[in-house]
């Protein structure tokens, strides 16, 4: 599933990825330290981020009707 960042974030480690507000994040883990790990789909950068930082990007589908 995809994530959006919703803050900045500037790498302070290495192995940590930058994230711009409205970034595409392809995750590939939680950490449960704090940190994820996922691939910024607007760099191609893999590496660790700040969970908090990202949330779940929703689809919004249409059903048809039941009849």
């Amino acid at each position: 599933h995809e994530l959006v960042a919703v803050e900045d974030h500037i790498p302070e480690q290495p192995g940590e990825i930058e994230l711009r507000v409205g970034d595409i994040i392809g995750i590939a883990g939680n950490h449960w330290d704090g940190y994820s790990k996922g691939m910024n789909k607007r760099s191609g950068a893999t590496g660790l981020y700040p969970s908090y930082k990202a949330i779940e990007k929703w689809r919004i589908v249409d059903f048809p009707p039941l009849s």
